[in-house]
């Protein structure tokens, strides 16, 4: 077992009554409406290979992608039996199975949490080997709602409580969806846990580029912290171009006649086929101007259609 420092954070106050959590729950137990009272607190958790990991209860964990063979050896050496992955990216299942962890994909958008999805959530308490790592892309979005859901399912605790989960893991107010809905969640009614639990989730291309795109852009974020001097610079500025023309090329059914994101997505294209130029140059003054001009083009797009 790898040494982890723990780090409490805060502290609960309207969950489990018990002093344990129950190993797993039964569809009958999922229908108890009363809010009962915790006996644990929220940890945070540092970790060399997870990132924003953190401990919601004593069965749920949250945290960023597990990338490298070493995260997926760090989730088995946890005691994760099951990992949860909210994003549109394709979940890694083969690194999660050379560890013996089952992989269950419950995509989520920034903007809202599906009533199908939070069903999805409770299912995966109610049936999945415990303990449960919920992550998103980063950790700190998507993921811990999915992870306040899910303590709101196995636990029967408030919203007040699951929202402290969203609050530790510093869940940008921005989503304002994804509050409301960890808020709004109710419990299933009887019956209606019917969904099936899928390795990997069939999405619209879109949602998979995009998916794409957000890693690309997670490598030009460090080679800009590197001052631009990388081999990979022109490749992966390449990439960003590439992925962004293919993905104005395959925009969803119902924005097709929508002019206002059709260009924003040509702006932000202008601004990646200058950062590509400024990278073959190595003109560092036209690669900051470049950057910053399409990282604020995709912040207002996303506030637009994404976040909200």
């Amino acid at each position: 077992m790898r040494k982890l420092l723990l780090i409490p954070v805060l502290a609960l106050a309207a969950c489990n009554s018990g002093a344990e959590e129950p190993s797993q729950l039964t569809l009958q137990e999922l229908e108890v409406p009363s809010v009962v009272q915790p006996s644990f607190a929220i940890v945070g958790i540092e970790h060399e290979h997870l990132a924003r990991l953190m401990q919601v209860s004593p069965s749920i964990y949250s945290g960023a992608q597990p990338h490298t063979a070493a995260a997926f050896a760090s989730l088995k050496e946890l005691g994760i039996k099951t990992v949860v992955s909210v994003d549109g990216a394709r979940p890694n299942i083969e690194a999660a199975a050379l560890e013996g962890l089952q992989y269950i994909h419950i995509p989520i958008g920034y903007d809202a949490i599906s009533e199908s999805a939070g069903d999805a959530f409770a299912k995966v308490m109610a049936e999945a080997e415990l303990p449960v790592y919920f992550h998103c892309h980063h950790g700190r979005q998507r993921g811990p709602a999915g992870a306040a859901i899910a303590l709101r399912a196995s636990t029967h605790c408030d919203a007040t409580t699951a929202l402290a989960v969203l609050e530790a893991a510093g869940t940008s107010a921005k989503y304002s969806g994804l509050w409301r809905d960890v808020e709004g969640w109710m419990a299933p009614r009887p019956g209606k846990l019917t969904a099936e639990l899928v390795s990997i989730q069939e999405l619209p291309t879109f949602t998979v580029k995009m998916a794409d795109l957000d890693r690309t852009w997670d490598r030009i974020k460090l080679l800009r912290k590197a001052d631009w001097e990388s081999v990979s610079l022109i490749p992966e500025t390449q990439l960003l171009l590439q992925q962004l023309q293919d993905s104005a090329g395959q925009i969803p059914a119902e924005y097709i006649q929508d002019q206002k994101l059709h260009s924003g997505l040509e702006e932000v294209i202008g601004f990646a086929e200058r950062l590509q130029r400024a990278a073959e140059a190595l003109d560092k003054d036209l690669l900051e101007e470049s950057y910053s001009d399409l990282r604020a083009s995709c912040n207002d797009c996303h506030a637009d259609y994404r976040n909200k």
